[in-house]
C-alpha cells in the first residue's frame, strides 16, 4: 500500500474516533454525476440526506474524465463517482448500483394500450423518414427527448427511471421497448483510501437505498444485444 494512502487511512480513522452522528454533522460531500443521475437520482439522495443529516451538503460535480477521475478521488477533491461510465485505476473501488435500462415514448394521444410497444410500428416510424436525425442528432442532452416527442410526435428511449416523471410532466404514454435492449451498468465509485471515513460509508449506504428504491421492474440484466437499427437514447418521428 502507498505511503500516501495509508497515511490518509490512519488519518480518517482517528477522525472516526468519535462516531459519525448524521443528525448533527456537517459536512459537504462532492458527487461526480452526469444528466442521469442529476435528474432521476440525485433529488430523491438530495431529500433523503436532508432528513437525516440537515448539516450535510451534497454538491453534485462534472463526471471527471480518464485518468483525472482517479486522481481527483484519491485527492479528495470529490468523494464518489455515480455514472455509467467506470472509474479506472489502482486504489479505487467500483460497485454496480443499478443496471439502467430503457422505456419507449409516444403521445398518449395514439392510444397504445400495449405493454410493449409494437414493433413494426417502431420501425416503420424509425426507417420512414430520415428527419429523426436532424432533431435527435443536435442533441447530447437525452433529457431533451421527451420534449421533442411531446411537441411533435417522435418516439423516443430513454432510461426507465426517468419514465413516470417524464410521462406526466409531457402528457405522453411509456412502454416496454419493443426489444430487449441490454442494460447500461451504473457504477459508484470511490478510493479506498477513505473506506476508514465513516461519513463516507454511510453516503454510501444512502446511495444504494435510493438506488434500490427507484429500481423499476424492467431493470434486468439481459444478453440480448441490441440490433444496429435501434439506437438507445434517441427520437423518432411520427408518419403523415
Amino acid at each position: 500500500m502507498p505511503v500516501r494512502e495509508a497515511l490518509a487511512q490512519i488519518g480518517h480513522a482517528l477522525l472516526a474516533g468519535d462516531a459519525f452522528v448524521p443528525s448533527v454533522a456537517q459536512r459537504e460531500f462532492r458527487i461526480g454525476a452526469g444528466d442521469l443521475v442529476e435528474f432521476s437520482i440525485a433529488p430523491q439522495l438530495i431529500e433523503e440526506v436532508a432528513r437525516e443529516a440537515p448539516g450535510i451538503l451534497i454538491k453534485l460535480v462534472p463526471v471527471p474524465e480518464g485518468e483525472l477521475g482517479r486522481q481527483m478521488l484519491e485527492a479528495e477533491e470529490i468523494d464518489v463517482v455515480l455514472d455509467g461510465q467506470t472509474v479506472k485505476g489502482s486504489g479505487v473501488h467500483n460497485e454496480v448500483a443499478a443496471q439502467i435500462s430503457l422505456v419507449t415514448f409516444i403521445w398518449k394521444r395514439e392510444k397504445l394500450s400495449c405493454k410493449r410497444f409494437p414493433l413494426d410500428l417502431y420501425l416503420k416510424r424509425r426507417t420512414s423518414s430520415s428527419a429523426w436525425r436532424s432533431a435527435a442528432g443536435p442533441s447530447q442532452n437525452f433529457t431533451v427527448m421527451p420534449i421533442i416527442a411531446a411537441l411533435t410526435g417522435y418516439i423516443c428511449n430513454l432510461p426507465s427511471g426517468m419514465g413516470p416523471t417524464f410521462a406526466k410532466l409531457f402528457d405522453l404514454s411509456v412502454h416496454e421497448p419493443p426489444l430487449a435492449f441490454s442494460p447500461t451498468p451504473l457504477d459508484v465509485s470511490w478510493h479506498r483510501r477513505s473506506e476508514a471515513d465513516q461519513a463516507l460509508a454511510w453516503l454510501l449506504r444512502k446511495i444504494r437505498q435510493v438506488v434500490n428504491d427507484l429500481k423499476r421492474p424492467t431493470d434486468r440484466p439481459t444478453r440480448q444485444r441490441m440490433p444496429p437499427t435501434a439506437a438507445p437514447w434517441h427520437a423518432s418521428p411520427p408518419t403523415g
